[in-house]
C-alpha cells in the first residue's frame, strides 16, 4: 500500500510537469491545440505509468497463464499508441512552427481515432485474458476425470497388496489396472463421463471387499473383470 502511495504521488508530480513543461513552452501554440497536447501526453503518460505501477504484475507462477496471455496486446497496444499519438503531435508541433498549421479539428479526429484503437486494443488484450482462463478451466475438468480414476484405482493397488490373503493374481491385476490409467484420453464426451463413473464406482463396490478375500473371492474376481472391460472400453474413448 506504501509503495502505491509512493508511487501515485510520483505520478502526480509527473503529471504536474507535463502541464508546466506545455505552458513554459507553449510558443504560439493555440489553446485548443496546446490542451489538446497536454491531454494526449497525459493519457500517454498515465498508462505507462498504470502498467508499470498499478496493474497488477504477471505472475509467472500462474498455472492459467491467463495474464501473461493478454500482455503483449496490451503492452503493443500502449507502446504503438504512445508511438503515433506523440508522433503526429509532433509532426503537427513542427508544422505550427513552420507556419503550415493542421487545424485543430483534424488534430483531435486523428487523435481520436488513435485512441478510439488503443482502447479497442485493451478490450482485446482482457478478451485474450479471459479466453486463456477459460481454456485452462476447460482442460483441468477435462483432466479431472481421468486423475481421479488414476488416484482410485492406484489406491485400490495399495490396499490390495497391503492386504493379507489376497492372492499375488489378483493383486497384480489391480496393480496393472492402476497402470493402464496412464493410456486413458481425457474427455468431456458423453460416453467418457459415463464410463468414468462406472469405473469410478466399481473401483468403490471392489475396495471394501479387499478386506475378507477368503469370502468375497468371487464378488472380487467379479468385480476386477468388469473393471478390466470398463477400462479398455474407457481407452478406446477419445478426447
Amino acid at each position: 500500500m506504501k509503495t502505491n502511495i509512493t508511487s501515485l504521488i510520483l505520478a502526480i508530480i509527473g503529471q504536474a510537469l507535463i502541464i508546466t513543461g506545455f505552458m513554459l513552452f507553449r510558443g504560439n501554440t493555440p489553446d485548443n491545440i496546446l490542451w489538446l497536447n497536454i491531454v494526449v501526453t497525459s493519457i500517454v503518460f498515465w498508462l505507462i505509468a498504470a502498467n508499470f505501477t498499478f496493474i497488477q504484475p504477471v505472475r509467472l507462477d500462474d498455472p492459467a497463464g491467463k495474464h501473461a496471455a493478454g500482455l503483449g496486446i496490451r503492452w503493443g497496444a500502449v507502446i504503438w499508441y504512445a508511438i503515433l499519438a506523440i508522433g503526429f503531435m509532433a509532426v503537427a508541433g513542427y508544422l505550427n512552427y513552420q507556419t503550415e498549421t493542421i487545424s485543430f479539428k483534424w488534430q483531435l479526429m486523428v487523435q481520436a481515432i488513435l485512441l478510439f484503437v488503443m482502447v479497442g486494443s485493451l478490450i482485446a488484450s482482457q478478451s485474450a485474458t479471459d479466453k486463456a482462463g477459460q481454456a485452462y478451466a476447460t482442460e483441468q475438468q477435462t483432466m479431472r476425470g481421468k486423475m481421479t480414476i488414476r488416484q482410485a484405482l492406484s489406491d485400490l493397488a495399495r490396499v490390495a497388496e497391503g492386504t493379507p490373503g489376497i492372492p499375488a493374481e489378483i493383486t497384480g491385476q489391480i496393480r496393472h489396472l492402476s497402470d493402464e490409467t496412464r493410456y486413458i484420453t481425457p474427455s468431456q464426451k458423453t460416453e467418457a463421463l459415463y464410463a468414468d463413473d462406472r469405473i469410478l464406482d466399481l473401483a468403490s463396490r471392489l475396495r471394501p471387499v479387499l478386506s475378507a478375500y477368503d469370502m468375497n473371492s468371487q464378488m472380487i474376481a467379479s468385480l476386477v473383470s468388469a473393471l478390466s472391460s470398463e477400462l479398455t472400453e474407457r481407452k478406446r474413448v477419445l478426447g
